[in-house]
């Protein structure tokens, strides 16, 4: 039912132009599939692409707060919580109270956790030189150069910059919904 209900939605999207977005879902797909994302351990490992992530912020940042940590990657409070408590239970993070603001907890990884990030850290390494042996020194230099365009933060600020947007369903009965986009949907009708 679910899906059939996303099927009748109308959605109209002013900006930017279906092409573009196309262009876009395209990309996300090949990139997607080319990372591994989609496979069920990322990097041949029991952690998924966010847990991952998670890891990679608290090693690379001093001593995090969640609350940090959920604006910089744009997670739910309550799905973050969920997150570092399984990492917690495995030995991999360990939370301390903050001496600045006690009802934080300051973040960081124990030593089990760091060399579970460094064997990840190596892999995710060793994958992508693995995806760039094929492409000529010229090719990869293109290849990085176009990941690295002069003003590419500049383009993508107030994408970066934008809240992000929420899927909710509300419902007004037992077989009525309206489902909204905020920001992102113009018009949307059930």
């Amino acid at each position: 039912m679910y899906m059939e209900r996303l099927a009748m939605m109308r959605v109209r999207v002013d900006q930017p132009a279906n092409h573009n977005v196309d262009a876009v879902r395209g990309f996300n797909r090949f990139y997607t599939r080319q990372i591994g994302v989609l496979r069920e351990g990322l990097l041949q490992s029991p952690f998924s692409l966010t847990e991952v992530r998670i890891l990679y912020e608290i090693a690379n940042r001093q001593q995090p707060t969640a609350s940090e940590l959920c604006q910089a990657l744009g997670l739910d409070p309550g799905y973050l919580s969920r997150i570092l408590s399984k990492l917690e239970k495995q030995g991999l993070v360990r939370k301390s109270a903050s001496k600045a603001d006690g009802r934080q907890s300051l973040l960081a990884l124990k030593p089990k956790g760091q060399k579970t990030f460094a064997a990840l850290d190596a892999r995710q390494r060793d994958e992508i030189a693995v995806m760039l042996r094929p492409l000529s020194p010229a090719s990869q230099a293109q290849l990085i150069q176009a990941m690295n365009l002069p003003n590419h933060s500049q383009c993508l600020q107030p994408m970066l910059t934008a809240p992000i947007p929420k899927f909710t369903v509300n419902t007004k009965g037992p077989c009525d919904s309206i489902y909204s986009f905020p920001s992102l949907i113009n018009h949307a009708a059930t």
